[in-house]
């Protein structure tokens, strides 16, 4: 199957957007275990190879989480010598075929167990008395850059000591690699506290543009660890050199990407109101991290931001009838009001909304200044308007100026997809809120991630003699790019007569209009120096990755 269609398509076993790996087989011994992931422009494709042994016939079950960015390309079991593959079926069958059961020794299951972000497939084959299996899987993630660096997860569990365990990592880029750490094997869940590195992992740096990361924790390693051996994640942090520039453009075989994040970029002043869930099932731990996170946030604004606060529950009220300047003296006013909030009553998330956007509608339009709406409720809306699509179609009658919002669902009985649909129509982000003893990390976390926009409606453009040679393409508009974060676009080329290609960047700076240009010579583009196997039409594999995952949006 040619990856120009694989929108079309998807793994008979699994290809959803999940978070972290996670490897674990039951009842037998695990003869070894080996994760390697080759990086290539931030493209990564990884292979989890795990090879069981066992005396007694027994079942064994194979659980695999990956990361929410990314989608399964191939899944192989190798049983008493013959290789099992995965069938590669139409989107449409796949839940058809679910129904149907097992087949011979095959148990395919819906995903469905959670962990932060993820889902896990499992997978159950009985295993003969002294006989081997091998299972081999492999997945794919662009990664995304967030608060300036890309971040590569492996969460390794295996549930026993490995005498075999490996993890090697091969990250190859195309410019400079100005950061590079592997933080020592943590969990799931944030601390403020400055990471530890791991002291097992050993890097390598052949050139500028390319490191190796090798980790292989001993018997004695996993055992200082747990009795259970090593349980935790496995991350690799990186960057690379930034200028004041176009970005990368990669092309190949017809196809191209581009990885747009400029550095010295002016951060545009920002006019936010929060509006903040005060009904009664916030009461208790979960207000007190509520108001934890706004005010570490509000605290960290600059002088030239403004904000205003709004609380609903039953009704909707507004701290201030009008926006403030982010002065030392106001947030320590909003950290009093904050410090007093009082959990009561039920959700009207309509009315709150509405009466948000029309607050910011009302505050005076500048172009060098961005409002923006931050949302966060941890239930359903059980007062007033409760119909989603309603909700939905009233927010975007309101939205006249088209705020982007951003949306926060504080646990599992929080309406993730009313505020995932909210944050999609208005170009904002929305994201599940664990609870727990790190929510207000979490929360802080999410926006620090949009706390600096820096270009407003962006427009990205490629030419040949002032045509545009795009055939097909992912999105090349965005309404804000925010500094520490990437814009990354991928297409197929027409026809190019000549070997020079124009790449345009255009949007709205906090000084004004602002474009920046670059010409691509196609005779003297970038090869990887990745394994030619791994690497093989990669422009086409970004493109692919980038569409369906719009399509899946």
């Amino acid at each position: 199957m040619g990856y120009q269609e694989l929108h079309y398509s998807i793994l008979i076993l699994v290809f959803l957007f999940m978070q972290i790996v996670y490897v674990q087989t039951q009842n037998p011994s695990i003869q070894s275990m080996h994760i390697k992931s080759d990086i290539t422009h931030r493209f990564a494709t990884t292979l989890v190879s795990s090879k069981v042994v066992s005396n007694v016939e027994t079942p064994v079950e194979f659980h695999v989480v990956i990361p929410d960015s990314a989608f399964i390309t191939e899944f192989l079991i190798e049983k008493n010598g013959q290789v099992y593959p995965g069938e590669i079926k139409k989107k449409g069958r796949v839940k058809e075929k679910y129904k149907s059961g097992k087949k011979s020794w095959q148990n395919a299951q819906q995903l469905t167990e959670k962990f932060r972000y993820t889902s896990r497939f499992s997978f159950d084959i009985n295993v003969p008395a002294e006989s081997r299996v091998t299972f081999n899987l492999t997945y794919q993630e662009l990664l995304q850059r967030v608060n300036g660096r890309y971040q590569h997860k492996i969460y390794v569990d295996p549930g026993q000591i490995v005498e075999d365990l490996t993890v090697d990592v091969v990250i190859s880029e195309s410019r400079h690699i100005t950061k590079l750490l592997v933080p020592r094997l943590r969990n799931n869940t944030l601390s403020n506290k400055d990471e530890e590195l791991n002291t097992l992992a050993v890097i390598d740096r052949p050139t500028s543009k390319s490191a190796t990361i090798h980790y292989a924790p001993t018997a004695d390693d996993q055992k200082q660890m747990s009795d259970q051996g090593i349980s935790g994640l496995f991350v690799v942090e990186y960057d690379v050199q930034r200028k004041f520039d176009a970005g990368e453009v990669m092309i190949s075989d017809g196809y191209f990407m581009h990885q747009f994040s400029p550095e010295s970029l002016k951060p545009i002043p920002k006019d936010v109101l929060f509006i903040l869930d005060v009904s009664s099932s916030m009461y208790g731990t979960e207000i007190r991290q509520q108001s934890n996170a706004i005010d570490t946030i509000i605290q960290d604004f600059h002088n030239f931001d403004r904000f205003n606060i709004m609380e609903f529950s039953t009704n909707a009220t507004l701290w201030q009838p009008k926006i403030l300047n982010a002065r030392n003296e106001n947030k320590l006013k909003a950290r009093q009001y904050l410090k007093e909030m009082q959990a009561n009553g039920y959700s009207d998330i309509n009315i709150a909304f509405l009466k948000g956007l029309e607050f910011l509608n009302n505050i005076s339009k500048h172009d060098n200044r961005m409002k923006m709406l931050v949302f966060l409720t941890d239930g359903q809306a059980s007062k007033g308007e409760q119909d989603r699509s309603k909700i939905i179609s009233n927010i975007d009658e309101k939205n006249t100026e088209r705020i982007p919002i951003f949306s926060l669902a504080f646990g599992d009985e929080a309406d993730y997809e009313l505020v995932q649909k909210v944050a999609v129509k208005t170009n904002g982000l929305a994201r599940k809120i664990f609870k727990g003893h790190d929510a207000s990390l979490q929360i802080k976390q999410f926006f620090d991630e949009v706390s600096s926009p820096s270009l407003r409606n962006v427009t990205l453009k490629y030419l040949h003699k002032n045509t545009d040679i795009i055939e097909k393409a992912t999105k090349l508009n965005f309404g804000t790019f925010y500094n520490d974060k990437e814009i990354i676009t991928a297409g197929k080329l027409f026809s190019v007569d000549g070997d020079i290609i124009d790449v345009l960047i255009s949007g709205l700076g906090v000084d004004g209009p602002l474009e920046l240009a670059s010409e691509i010579d196609l005779q003297n583009q970038v090869h990887s120096t990745a394994k030619s196997s791994d690497n093989d039409r990669i422009t086409e594999r970004i493109w692919a990755y980038l569409t369906i995952k719009q399509l899946l949006i």
